[in-house]
């Protein structure tokens, strides 16, 4: 097997810290854990793992081996640390006459600062263990050695980078084999900190510590059902998705390309009447700059929308895995008004809200056609279908609401009218004929009153002075009372089943 060798930046402070504390003490175990690793995957991989086997004290187990791997884990955790394939200080420093002959006496046993742990040795293993150490007071002249070795030290190399990181932060340099093996994809330490030619990032300095572990949600209400289906919308958001590299890539797709570690999910959420498509990581996620990232997404998600000439409105917001954005949490109040002036089932229906004090009217034609008005101005129009569901979709006030509409058959006149803030219901509505709103009795009474005229104005053709006045008494009667064919808006209980 070929060397995979890690080159770890070391401050001996950080020694004495993380590992010799904690050897005196292990009660410091969680506590040094908690400044080490931002994501419970690191904080639970040290404790159940890397610290487990450094406090396990044995004079069998080789230094190199044991604990020189678990202290290059935890110390992979403070600084970025830099990979190279094939090569080792300590192959190189030991390896006779090809040996740079002033290198041996610049790099030390790393074994040598830990007294106090009892062990068996060295394991005689070239892989999975800890190598040499050079102390940051030697760190320029080693420089000095390779920089004579002609088509040694590339720019890109990781021991040419981790010799000028550790010469620049004034730290020692710790090399540890087989801490990273990229063909198996195997990481004993902190992933973020791992930084290789071939990962594009070599010259990246960021480290975890650097970062802020958070999750993300992108909310994007789907706009009116006369400007997109449900469908459409989740292929232009894939295609988003598929574009913007500084997501995390989908789950089952490839992460090649993309500038941020872990998975993302896409779904949708109350898609019968106030739907809206959500980005989310799948779990906590490590951002150099959680706010310069909104930005960016936000702003290339307008672009997009904007080439498609499509009108849209989305958040976007930061927030522990766990936990859920208050964009969909909240249920915030909604102040409504109604208002129906009763017409006939052969007029125009004209139904008048105000929300949260802004005028959102809802005409309805005869053939079924819609218009809806925001303040006045027309934002939407359509047609009415049987059973099927419109939505109308709004934004003011830095909120989005939805007036959805529904004709419950094509044999019935009867509406269903629902008002959402956000993805919450506030507000139900029936638009229904006067006969539904009466009584029984009163309605069978308006109903013999339809029958008794056409008799009376028969009768009062053969007979016109004896029933001319209760003719007109019965239709004064009628035009008062008979609103059983006007059509009224009735509030209902949002409660209530479908």
């Amino acid at each position: 097997m070929g060397l995979d060798t890690a080159y770890i930046p070391v401050d001996l402070e950080d020694v004495e810290h993380f590992i010799s504390d904690v050897l005196s003490d292990p009660n410091l175990v969680d506590d040094r854990i908690g400044s080490l690793a931002k994501t419970k995957e690191g904080r639970a991989f040290l404790k159940e793992s890397v610290y487990k086997d450094l406090l396990a004290a044995d004079e069998s187990l080789p230094f190199d081996a044991h604990y020189g791997f678990a202290i290059g884990s935890i110390l992979g955790h403070r600084h970025p640390y830099f990979y190279d394939r094939g090569r080792s200080i300590m192959k190189i420093a030991y390896s006779g006459e090809e040996s740079p002959k002033a290198l041996s006496s610049l790099v030390e046993e790393f074994e040598d600062y830990f007294p106090q742990l009892r062990h068996c040795g060295q394991s005689g293993d070239a892989n999975y263990r800890s190598g040499v150490y050079i102390p940051k007071e030697n760190i320029e002249q080693v420089i000095g050695v390779f920089s004579k070795i002609p088509d040694y030290f590339q720019d890109d190399d990781g021991l040419k980078l981790g010799l000028n990181y550790a010469l620049k932060h004034g730290t020692g340099l710790l090399e540890v084999m087989d801490l990273v093996v990229p063909i198996t994809d195997q990481f004993f330490s902190c992933p973020y900190n791992f930084k290789a030619g071939f990962l594009g990032n070599a010259f990246d300095e960021t480290k975890e510590s650097d970062c802020t572990c958070t999750s993300f949600t992108i909310g994007i209400p789907v706009p009116s059902s006369s400007v997109l289906d449900i469908d459409e919308m989740g292929g232009l958001v894939m295609e988003w998705i598929e574009q913007e590299k500084r997501l995390p890539a989908l789950k089952e797709t490839s992460q090649q390309g993309r500038t941020i570690a872990g998975w993302s999910t896409v779904k949708l959420l109350s898609a019968e009447e106030s739907p809206i498509v959500i980005i989310m990581s799948e779990d906590n996620i490590l951002l150099r700059d959680a706010e310069q990232f909104c930005s960016q997404l936000t702003c290339s998600l307008s672009e997009f929308f904007s080439e498609k000439s499509i009108k849209a409105n989305f958040f976007v917001s930061t927030h522990d895995a766990e936990a859920l954005p208050e964009e969909l949490l909240q249920n915030s109040p909604c102040d409504i008004r109604y208002k129906n002036r009763p017409r006939i089932a052969l007029q125009q229906q004209e139904l008048l809200f105000a929300v949260d004090g802004h005028k959102i009217d809802l005409s309805i034609s005869i053939s079924g056609k819609a218009s809806v008005f925001h303040n006045g101005v027309l934002v939407d129009s359509y047609k009415l279908k049987r059973s099927t569901t419109h939505r109308t979709c709004l934004f003011f006030e830095g909120n989005w609401y939805n007036l959805s509409v529904r004709r419950l058959s094509m044999t019935s006149p009867i509406l269903e009218v629902n008002i959402f803030k956000g993805m919450f219901c506030h507000a139900r509505f029936k638009l229904v004929p006067g006969s539904e709103t009466l009584s029984k009795s009163f309605d069978r009474t308006l109903r013999l009153g339809e029958k008794l005229l056409p008799v009376f104005v028969g009768v009062t053709f053969a007979v016109p002075r004896l029933f001319i006045i209760p003719l007109i008494v019965l239709l004064l009667l009628m035009l008062k009372f008979n609103r059983r064919h006007h059509f009224y808006l009735v509030p209902e209980s949002i409660d209530s089943d479908k």
